[in-house]
């Protein structure tokens, strides 16, 4: 500081004294002055990374968060979070790679990177990284209060560091992907922050405990629902909210809330320490997720924002102990989704955004894409990452082949395959070309059904009792997915025309999704006949033959 404070008066005598020697005319003085602001600029630039120096040691675990802003079609961006044991997040630039992310004021962040760009690109050493690696850093680390604009997405004590090289791995994240589902339970600590002006999240102890756990409707369609109710759907019964354990606090902040900064982090850390100061006997850590609940009018662009893959399924991923798994909400003025809460939840789980052609979130029928205000059933591509609806359970289409496959609902209450009907919960198969917002080098066709029940009762119009097309991105990690997109959406209704029960994938050699009928209560099961032509030479005469000639279908493994 007194440093800065002597440049300053040393700059400022200088200019002052250079006028009265050389009486300077007015438009050299301009000049001059622009030129002792650049001087300044630099000079402390200069100092400050001086003071800072090079971090050759700082040892982390990889924690990528999403931030959600209402309003615009492609306003998603993505920060590389890396998170120490003392619990402080450092914000990971890599030059060069990850370009500005604006919303819709638009406010410029410097390390993340747009979703929406479409020459998206992951920097050298960052591409194979999951949640949950412990990774070594080499870079310079400075202040984000001084590297970001006012009303930045990031909290302003969150420290950057500027990566120089690619990250040293030094535990990965651990992996159990080859352990049977079985019953998991888990916990939620919510956490409404209250200020002493009476700054408040408009979604009370009722709202957030209900939204959890009771009947709520969303919509005008009158369709009850929960989060508990969804992610037991989601499961088929696997994962189980445990009411018991689940805890609500209205915590108390001291002082106004911030008119300025986003300092979400700074106000969770705040909240942390009521918990602790409060309700020693409670251990943060231990709750399975944790929700912390901003005023409707804190200062963030964005509606929500999640850690991502922090706590998949258990036969996928087992955190490290002491992990925490996170969300925080900023309601507007209308109230608080209950599907956002959903939306974030599912970032925790892993997942990533459902889109529709240019639109990041344009999937209205997902949970992860844009269905606010309404409940939604996680889509079948959803599932299968987490391995709720198994490989055994999704039929793999071969090439040149042409298949009748009867696909089981997946809005239904069981996951499982029935081999006496050759059913199945989907069909895929790899598509070269089919790249998306959050991954390169192809995708998977993914066709599934969903019903009229449960959930996806919510459904309505085309997407209601349908067949859907999706493309899935392709992940290395089943916790750290790559999101979808939706292609095509298919009614099977007898006064559908057969041009409008045909799908044509143009970028995958004119492959052809054609539904026959789609039939209720059969066995007690909702399912679909579909013909899935890899040839791309069936005329619809020949497809609609197909659903009726009594073809012998593929049996499950």
């Amino acid at each position: 500081t007194s440093a800065v404070a002597s440049l300053r008066a040393c700059v400022l005598s200088s200019f002052i004294h250079q006028i009265r020697m050389e009486r300077l005319p007015m438009a050299r003085v301009s000049t001059l002055r622009l030129r002792i602001r650049v001087l300044v600029l630099v000079t402390l630039a200069s100092l400050t990374r001086a003071a800072e120096g090079p971090i050759t040691d700082i040892s982390c675990t990889f924690t990528p968060v999403i931030l959600e802003f209402g309003g615009a079609d492609d306003a998603s961006c993505e920060e590389l979070l890396c998170q120490t044991a003392d619990n402080r997040d450092h914000s990971i630039v890599v030059p060069g790679y990850y370009p500005k992310c604006s919303t819709d004021t638009p406010t410029p962040v410097i390390n993340t990177r747009s979703i929406a760009s479409p020459e998206l690109q992951i920097a050298k050493g960052f591409e194979s990284l999951v949640p949950g690696d412990v990774i070594k850093l080499t870079g310079r680390s400075g202040s984000a209060a001084n590297e970001r604009t006012a009303g930045s997405t990031a909290d302003p004590s969150t420290s950057i560091v500027e990566a120089s090289s690619p990250p040293e791995v030094v535990q990965r994240a651990p992996q159990v992907a080859s352990r049977a589902v079985a019953t998991e339970r888990r916990n939620f600590l919510m956490l409404r922050l209250v200020y002493d002006d009476g700054a408040a999240s408009g979604c009370d102890r009722d709202c957030a405990w209900n939204g959890l756990f009771s009947q709520t409707a969303e919509s005008s369609n009158g369709v009850m629902g929960s989060l508990k109710k969804s992610w037991s759907e989601m499961s088929y019964g696997s994962m189980i909210i445990d009411k018991a354990t689940s805890m609500h606090f209205d915590v108390r902040i001291p002082g106004n809330m911030p008119t300025s900064g986003c300092s979400y982090r700074t106000q969770g850390g705040k909240a942390d320490e009521w918990m602790q100061q409060n309700h020693p006997d409670i251990d943060i850590a231990s709750f399975s997720h944790i929700e912390y609940y901003l005023p409707d009018t804190f200062k963030c662009d964005w509606w929500g924002i999640a850690s991502v893959g922090c706590r998949p399924p258990k036969h996928i991923f087992e955190p490290r102990e002491g992990t925490r798994c996170w969300s925080y909400l900023r309601a507007d003025p209308s109230g608080l989704p209950q599907s956002l809460r959903l939306h974030e939840l599912g970032h925790n789980l892993g997942l990533r955004h459902a889109g529709r052609g240019a639109n990041a979130y344009g999937d209205s029928s997902a949970v992860m894409g844009m269905p606010y205000p309404s409940w939604r059933g996680y889509l079948a591509t959803n599932r299968h990452q987490m391995g709720y609806i198994p490989d055994t359970h999704v039929y793999t289409a071969a090439d040149q082949k042409t298949v009748v496959l009867t696909l089981n609902s997946v809005s239904g209450s069981s996951s499982a395959a029935d081999p006496s009907s050759a059913t199945y919960m989907g069909a895929r198969w790899f598509c070269p070309e089919c790249t998306g917002r959050q991954w390169r080098g192809g995708g998977y066709i993914f066709v599934s059904y969903r019903s009229h029940e449960h959930l996806d009762r919510d459904l309505t119009g085309e997407m209601a009792d349908a067949v859907f097309v999706h493309v899935q991105g392709p992940w290395t990690h089943a916790g750290w997915g790559t999101g979808s997109i939706l292609y095509k959406v298919l009614q099977g209704s007898a006064g559908l025309t057969k041009e409008d029960r045909r799908y044509t994938i143009t970028r995958e050699g004119n492959s052809q999704v054609f539904v026959c009928f789609t039939d209720h209560n059969v066995a007690g099961r909702d399912t679909a006949r579909v013909v899935i032509d890899r040839t791309g030479t069936k005329s619809l005469g020949m497809l609609q033959s197909a659903c009726n000639s009594g073809v012998m279908q593929p049996m499950p493994p």
